[in-house]
């Protein structure tokens, strides 16, 4: 049986192929472009074995819609790596889209061996909607080796932010495509003001996205916010562990990598307690959850911007976390094992 694994993301997804290759299996990684318009063509010339089993990440719908009479003669089936929820992704769209992706969904995934989900949060969403297909929960993982309190590498830092200074400095690392997730930056807008004009410190977005200048046009009025813009992918452990706070406001998210990768950083973190980002964030032990984020921003960024202690605290409490939770090499053999169950249920 060969294993072909299409996904967008070869961070996420070369852990798992790499695993299955270390178990004797015959496993192919096909990238493919993040851009929705682009995966169709790219996957035009893909062929697909009969003797196969295929895992789709990530554009969930799209992967289902470009290959759906090919993924039909796939003696082994396929599986579905569920990252976000298509569901409320294809909600944004407008009508008549939003029914047929809706319809798009519901066939392809329901047509899957099996969901495998990377929140427990996720999982509950989708298993509502697609009660005909198995559901499992394998977390991402993230490389603790590379992202370190000890790879941090001032230069870099220097090149792209500039000398690290008596400020304190505060980073949100997401992308700006979802509008429904980016709600809540209207919501920390005014606290963020407030706060600007009595303590000193700066607030650096890393990302980009099409809803990017939404963001910047929320934040306008907000002192020392800095939109670094998409850096590569290589340089972000080199940066991240140079903050002193990682804060991640969200309306919607099921898992963002950002928040494993700041944790196995040592940065404490200050995020909305919304999808699946209560299973990463321990309140009071690794960072702050924000339950009602207009009201708990002010006090929770205040209390780690005053308190030098509480950030260490929390910054040795989340790389502990990332240790011994999010380390790849655990997350990769219980990826394996699920896949192997799927594959033999069917």
């Amino acid at each position: 049986m060969k294993i072909i694994y299409i996904s967008f993301r070869d961070y996420t997804a070369l852990p798992f192929v790499e695993e299955l290759r270390s178990r004797g299996a015959e496993a192919e990684y096909v990238g493919v472009p993040a851009s929705h318009r682009m995966i169709a063509g790219s996957l035009q010339a893909l062929s697909i074995p009969k003797d196969a089993l295929v895992i789709l990440e990530g554009q969930a719908a799209w992967f289902v819609y470009a290959l759906r009479a090919r993924l039909s003669l796939a003696r082994h089936g396929y599986l579905v790596r569920l990252e976000g929820d298509p569901f409320t992704e294809a909600a944004e769209n407008p009508q008549p889209f939003r029914t047929a992706w809706d319809m798009v969904l519901r066939t392809g995934l329901g047509g899957s061996n099996g969901i495998i989900h990377v929140s427990n949060y996720l999982k509950t969403v989708v298993a509502g909607r697609v009660p005909r297909t198995i559901h499992r929960v394998v977390h991402n993982g993230v490389d603790i080796r590379e992202f370190s309190p000890a790879a941090g590498s001032e230069p870099d830092y220097t090149s792209l932010i500039g000398p690290k200074d008596n400020n304190l400095d505060v980073v949100t690392l997401m992308n700006f495509d979802i509008p429904r997730k980016l709600n809540a930056f209207a919501d920390v807008a005014e606290s963020l003001s407030r706060l600007s004009s009595g303590f000193d410190f700066r607030l650096w977005l890393i990302g980009d996205g099409p809803y990017r200048d939404r963001v910047a046009q929320i934040l306008g009025g907000v002192k020392n916010v800095r939109f670094v813009g998409a850096i590569p992918r290589s340089l972000v452990p080199r940066v991240l562990p140079m903050f002193d706070i990682f804060f991640y406001p969200s309306s919607l998210d099921a898992y963002p990598n950002s928040i494993l990768e700041a944790s196995s950083c040592g940065l404490p973190i200050l995020a909305s307690c919304t999808g699946g980002i209560p299973e990463q964030v321990d309140h009071g032990r690794t960072g702050f959850l924000m339950t009602d984020t207009p009201k708990q921003v002010y006090p929770y960024l205040k209390q780690l911007i005053e308190n030098g202690r509480l950030r260490s605290e929390f910054g040795r409490s989340a790389r502990k976390k990332a240790e011994s939770e999010f380390n790849w090499e655990a997350n990769r053999r219980e990826f394996v094992r699920t896949v192997l169950e799927l594959t033999d249920s069917t």
